[in-house]
């Protein structure tokens, strides 16, 4: 069960470590990574090949928000599945609500670290939008995996471990 326990934790550190990395590009890195991406996604959407070169810029600009507040969304909807994970296999005994509340305070808590980080980033900010898009996106990905637990396990048993004997 130790093995487990650190596995998880492991997995939880390294995908804090990605979103501070990511956290830390100064704007102008940061905006030209997400640009190119989009650029990318745009490219495979059949009719934005028959835009010309200027058009393409426009719709990629006004795309570019929406692919950076969906990556802010995803990430912590990752973590706030391992985060869940982590706490399940570090307390026992205890409801899925309870471990739900324990990996949410944990993500919101990392979530406004990130954005006080970002204060300290050239050409970046805090933002109390992308605290609550980050909180979002880590209540969903926990509440999944305990929606997942209790249709697993009925609603009687919680999504926990017993304590191992």
């Amino acid at each position: 069960m130790m093995r487990v326990r650190i596995t998880v934790w492991g997995m939880t550190v390294v995908l804090m470590l990605v979103i501070f990395l990511f956290s830390s590009q100064p704007a102008e890195i940061s905006n030209n990574l997400s640009k190119t991406l989009t650029k990318q996604v745009l490219y495979i959407i059949p009719g934005m090949r028959l835009l010309s070169e200027a058009q393409r810029e426009y719709v990629a600009t006004k795309a570019n928000n929406i692919v950076r507040k969906s990556a802010h969304f995803m990430l912590y909807f990752c973590l706030g599945m391992i985060v869940y994970f982590s706490v399940m296999f570090t307390i026992y005994d205890k409801s899925y609500m309870v471990v739900l509340s324990y990996a949410m305070f944990f993500c919101v808590c990392y979530a406004v670290t990130d954005e006080v980080h970002q204060l300290f980033v050239p050409g970046r900010g805090g933002q109390l939008k992308d605290v609550i898009i980050d909180s979002s996106g880590s209540l969903l990905g926990s509440m999944v995996i305990a929606l997942i637990g209790v249709k697993l396990n009925g609603l009687k048993n919680t999504f926990c471990m017993n304590k191992p004997q």
